[in-house]
């Protein structure tokens, strides 16, 4: 079986990837989310959370991605077996979008400064 053209996205819930998901689903193309539990909420609700926000935003209902349960910081993304094959036969394109903290610098005025970079990785398979 070839691979549909889903979109398989890291980073969803963060502040500019909740924009590029937006995008995505706005352009009705199929995505799945890697999102991990937080504090109170697993990670479907997070979701749900931020598509209602979103759509709030916009004033228009956005479609749901799939969502599966993982972490960046766990071995295999701390996917199970399942979700392995599910998004091999699902997602041709892979865009891991993660958050950096890359050092703190002293700035012209004196003080310290956090400085800050958004990285992306995409990776598409035929």
């Amino acid at each position: 079986m070839s691979k549909s053209s889903g979109i398989f996205l890291t980073g969803s819930t963060g502040l500019l990837g909740q924009y590029l998901l937006q995008d995505l689903l706005l352009a009705l193309r199929e995505v799945t989310v890697l999102v991990r539990d937080a504090g109170n909420l697993n990670a479907k609700e997070r979701v749900a959370q931020l598509i209602a926000h979103c759509s709030e935003r916009i004033g228009h209902k956005l479609p749901n991605p799939t969502v599966v349960v993982g972490d960046l910081n766990q071995k295999n993304l701390g996917l199970t077996s399942t979700d392995k094959q599910w998004l091999g036969k699902h997602c041709k394109t892979i865009v891991l979008q993660a958050f950096h903290f890359i050092k703190l610098m002293q700035a012209s005025h004196g003080k310290q400064m956090l400085m800050e970079q958004e990285t992306y990785w995409i990776f598409r398979y035929n």
